[in-house]
């Protein structure tokens, strides 16, 4: 009995080292309270072009995907489509591993009559796909600002 609960303790403990060494290389940490990112919780913008909220295959852009429909990169099929004018809050901003030594910001954003439950969307900020990033300055590290790119939005008391 002593021997089959030193085995189930061993093997408990080996799960627990794997999850931990899993999670320090694949995992998300939230910015959401550092600076400059606090800043940008809650921050309203609005769509200054036609989007598609699409299931993606890029992992490292995170779960679904507000992009503008010409770019078929990462792109699955289209989950919904969103007005020009359509207005969009920030509600997390996070840092994920990507490759063996890089991070990509991710912003997860809320639409305004969008409700897609238990799932999350994405605005495409990582250098892997620069191609669809919205960041001004592909080259983010953090504590670098996040600006994004005002062909896509821009905030909504300078839309108004």
């Amino acid at each position: 009995m002593a021997t089959e609960t030193a085995l189930i303790t061993k093997g408990r403990a080996l799960l627990l080292a794997l999850s931990i060494g899993l999670t320090a290389c694949t995992g998300v940490i939230t910015l959401s309270e550092e600076e400059p990112y606090s800043k940008m919780i809650g921050q309203c913008y609005e769509v200054q072009q036609p989007m598609y909220i699409r299931e993606n295959i890029c992992w490292e852009l995170g779960g679904l995907i507000l992009t503008p429909g010409s770019s078929k990169d990462c792109f699955k099929a289209t989950v919904y489509e969103v007005e020009m004018k359509s207005r969009l809050v920030i509600v997390d901003v996070r840092r994920k591993g990507w490759g063996s030594a890089g991070f990509c910001p991710q912003a997860v954003v809320s639409l305004e009559g969008v409700d897609i439950p238990s799932r999350e969307i994405f605005i495409p900020l990582c250098l892997s796909a620069v191609q669809i990033s919205w960041l001004e300055d592909p080259l983010w590290q953090r504590g670098d600002e996040i600006r994004l790119k005002k062909e896509y939005v821009l905030p909504c008391e300078f839309s108004d």
